[in-house]
């Protein structure tokens, strides 16, 4: 029997370019990407730029000036400047 010299068939894969539809944007594209960008950047504001907003509790003079007269032993001239 005659043996068969037949070589395998290579193909070459084939390289197509993908195709990208790309479209113009519309209104209500424009208007939702702009509502999201302002959210976005009030949220990076209140993160970043936050000040201690909080009402800061009344000082009690009288409560100092208990403390100062006795780390003082009494001395009134020394603590009367807290009750002013």
């Amino acid at each position: 029997m005659p043996r068969s010299t037949n070589k395998p068939v290579v193909t070459k894969p084939s390289f197509t370019t993908p195709v990208v539809s790309t479209q113009q944007p519309s209104l209500f594209s424009n208007i939702k990407q702009g509502f999201g960008f302002g959210v976005g950047s009030s949220i990076a504001h209140n993160i970043f730029d936050s000040k201690d907003s909080r009402p800061q509790p009344p000082i009690d003079k009288t409560r100092e000036f208990k403390l100062c007269m006795e780390k003082t032993y009494n001395n009134y001239d020394e603590c009367a400047p807290i009750l002013k």
